[in-house]
């Protein structure tokens, strides 16, 4: 449960890219002013803590926005175990018409 003063907000990748490459076009900026522009463009309030984690992985979520993911999720999942996962989906399409 959060602490009284204290708020929770959920950012897609798709902020996350524009966070850093707005970042990396203005490397001068300081945290303080990337939190401003995010409450400004965006309307999205974060904490310092939150853009310092960000800015950790920029390398990582500036080449998603090379990939093809999702960008408007908000959390990327990792599949553990592709060809199962595959195959269950495979599955399950053959078989969602069968009634039980």
């Amino acid at each position: 449960m959060p602490q009284k003063g204290t708020f929770h907000t959920t950012m897609t990748d798709k902020v996350r890219v524009a966070l850093c490459q707005y970042k990396r076009d203005n490397p001068q900026l300081s945290q303080k002013d990337l939190i401003k522009w995010l409450e400004d463009n965006p309307s999205i309030k974060v904490s310092q803590t939150t853009i310092s984690t960000i800015l950790k992985r920029l390398a990582e979520i500036l080449t998603k926005s090379d990939n093809e993911t999702n960008l408007n999720a908000k959390c990327q999942r990792i599949v553990r175990y592709p060809e199962m996962e595959s195959t269950l989906v495979k599955w399950f399409r053959a078989n969602q018409e069968r009634q039980m």
